[in-house]
């Protein structure tokens, strides 16, 4: 893949006049990708229920990213020369699982479970600079890095269900073990032993009113921060911009708890949800002026990083609503959406900052022949709050259609994502010494036109799943 950004920045810093300079970013991906799995399982006749299944998978990730970094224009005391980032990266994640269920009669059971999960991660990040145009690269040696990364994590766990008239129950426990090491060369490395248990229970009860249900639900959970977010690997997505893993990082433990209620007539469902999310040691990310490379740089502007914290706690809590509903022969609707309040730890160190914010998202579904399916979808994100600012609101429409040909024998599929291209992320920060307002804006306005042939017995649902989705953008980004 290859791909060209071009972006303005526009500095102030006091009284003194802002500062606009022209940018051009150049990427250019190679990546590769590979799977293999293997599966198990096994069933008995005289007792229905009882199952041991087994599974193995091995996925290698890996390839080169290169990116290139210029101002094209600007004022004569910015240095003109390109600054590059070569990336070479390579991922093993082999992983293992066996599970067990054993009936207790026809209203009881119990089940155990045994997963081991592996990733090993090695790779370079060499810098250069080219101080002139058309000229070689020189590779920077201090500003260059070689990392290697090995995370296992091996976890036991059970759980038991029963059901008693109207009730049921579910209890479950799960152990689990971090063991991490990761190295930078020639920055440090960090090592992590973290033990864990994480309780779950669920009682749920059938109303004796309607065809009604009420449950809740609580459990201990775990966040845990990706290998890039740990190795200090500083990663730049622009001459002025880097992003930097956190080796003293730590998991985000979040407890959940929610009580639902659930009603349906005729072939309408209508589902109810308090919820309340609470983080401790919460992975925030952080954007701070950095001096050091700033001085380094000789140019009279800033650098910025960007790096993770644990920053405090975080909660949210309030009402999810989710309704199904057919209001014609042909038009079916689902919408579903959230208003919580939403509280993090300031980064200024001046206790909390909260909101009120929210989620909407409403599915048309149309059937107005047999044979064809269109779907119109449309979702908003209210503004959040983060610790240095706050994300502004997000919203797209996209549609789908879907013709099945040929007696069900082939499908024709056509899907236009974010139809009025207005999916962009709006972010403003605040620290020490820096504002930033940015905006981003990705691809997201594709179209994707695809025709399948069905082969044996199997035939084009009648529903539109599983579509492709829009660009993410490039790894730079």
């Amino acid at each position: 893949m290859r791909q060209t950004s071009d972006f303005t920045t526009r500095l102030s810093r006091g009284t003194d006049p802002p500062i606009t300079l022209q940018n051009q970013n150049l990427e250019t991906d190679d990546l590769y990708t590979a799977r293999v799995s293997g599966n198990y399982r096994r069933t008995w006749t005289a007792q229905p229920g009882r199952e041991l299944t087994a599974s193995a998978t091995y996925t290698l990730d890996g390839g080169t990213v290169t990116t290139e970094q210029r101002v094209v224009e600007g004022p004569a005391s910015y240095a003109r020369q390109a600054r590059q980032q070569f990336l070479d990266v390579t991922i093993h994640m082999p992983s293992a699982q066996v599970d067990y269920v054993h009936p207790l009669g026809e209203k009881r059971r119990w089940g155990a479970g045994l997963k081991t999960d592996l990733l090993v991660s090695s790779g370079t990040a060499d810098y250069s600079v080219q101080p002139t145009a058309e000229a070689e690269f020189i590779r920077q040696a201090a500003d260059s890095y070689r990392y290697h990364y090995r995370q296992l994590l091996p976890q036991a766990y059970g759980t038991y269900q029963q059901k008693t008239g109207p009730w049921d129950y579910q209890a479950g426990l799960r152990a689990e073990f971090t063991g991490l090491q990761a190295q930078v060369e020639p920055s440090g490395s960090a090592r992590q032993r973290i033990f864990n248990l994480f309780p779950s229970a669920t009682v749920a009860r059938t109303l004796p009113v309607g065809d009604q249900r009420l449950q809740f639900s609580y459990s201990r959970r775990l966040n845990r921060p990706n290998f890039l977010q740990i190795v200090a690997l500083p990663i730049y997505s622009d001459a002025r911009n880097y992003v930097v893993g956190n080796p003293d990082l730590r998991p985000e433990y979040v407890h959940v708890a929610e009580l639902g209620h659930q009603v349906n007539w005729q072939s309408t469902t209508l589902s109810t949800t308090l919820f309340g999310r609470f983080a401790n040691q919460a992975i925030q990310s952080l954007r701070t002026v950095d001096t050091l490379a700033t001085r380094r740089s000789g140019q009279p502007d800033f650098i910025a990083r960007t790096s993770y914290a644990n920053l405090g706690r975080t909660a949210s809590y309030g009402l999810e609503l989710s309704l199904t509903r057919p209001l014609t022969s042909w038009w079916k609707l689902l919408a579903n959406g959230s208003f919580y309040r939403n509280q993090v730890t300031s980064y200024a160190g001046a206790g909390t900052r909260a909101n009120f914010t929210g989620t909407a998202y409403v599915l048309n579904t149309f059937s107005p022949a047999k044979t064809l399916t269109v779907q119109l979808s449309g979702n908003y994100r209210a503004p959040l709050v983060v610790p240095q600012g706050r994300l502004l609101a997000v919203y797209g429409v996209d549609v789908a259609l879907r013709q099945r040909l040929l007696h069900d024998r082939a499908a024709l599929t056509l899907r236009v994502s974010d139809v009025f291209n207005t999916r962009r992320q709006y972010t403003q920060l605040g620290a020490a010494g820096l504002t930033a307002d940015v905006q981003t804006k990705y691809e997201t306005r594709v179209g994707y036109l695809g025709f399948t042939w069905f082969l044996g017995s199997h035939k084009p649902a009648s529903t539109i799943d599983h579509q492709p989705k829009g660009d993410p953008g490039g790894f730079g980004g």
